[in-house]
């Protein structure tokens, strides 16, 4: 997979402080650098509390904050996590990367991350079909369920996760290596 931690980067889990002040950067200059018109490469969107980035990588990722913490759910098609590809793992359950957080953390999880990432997890031909015949209604709603590869949460200040930092690098939160 060509999203490990580089081999400078501590293997401990960043700040709360270090993330959310690469963030601001990461914004401002995005912002600015940014042209009209121009080609993007990576979207960043403020939804209340939440911001949503996605990379153009098949990457996207939800942050969302409190007064007491940040919790941050990703997404990264080519994970070993993934429930897409030739070796679904179904049934999925996204919240069972929240399972070792705090009680706080996973109601937050499931009610304002969690729903961001809904995705078709039933046979790819089926859905294609399904569109282009305009019978997506038809669908079953079983198989529309959050996805995601990677998660973490403050704990105090300082980013943990039921993972370690690599594996939740490697599997979504590189989509913050320029902000960390």
């Amino acid at each position: 997979m060509p999203y490990e931690l580089p081999s400078d980067a501590p293997a401990t889990f960043p700040t709360q402080d270090r993330l959310e002040q690469g963030l601001l950067l990461s914004i401002i200059v995005h912002a600015i650098s940014t042209l009209p018109a121009e080609e993007v490469h990576d979207e960043y969107h403020w939804r209340g509390a939440a911001l949503e980035i996605l990379d153009y990588n098949e990457t996207s990722g939800c942050l969302w904050w409190n007064q007491e913490r940040v919790i941050g759910a990703f997404l990264c098609c080519e994970s070993e996590y993934s429930p897409f590809g030739e070796n679904p793992i179904l049934p999925y359950d996204a919240e069972e990367f929240f399972a070792t957080a705090p009680a706080d953390v996973r109601v937050i999880a499931r009610e304002k991350l969690l729903p961001e990432f809904v995705n078709w997890v039933g046979d790819p031909v089926e859905v294609d079909t399904a569109y282009v015949n305009g019978t997506t209604n038809q669908l079953d709603d079983a198989f529309f369920v959050p996805v995601i590869t990677a998660a973490f949460w403050s704990d105090g200040e300082v980013l943990t996760s039921g993972k370690s930092w690599a594996d939740v690098y490697r599997n979504g939160a590189h989509l913050l290596r320029r902000e960390f």
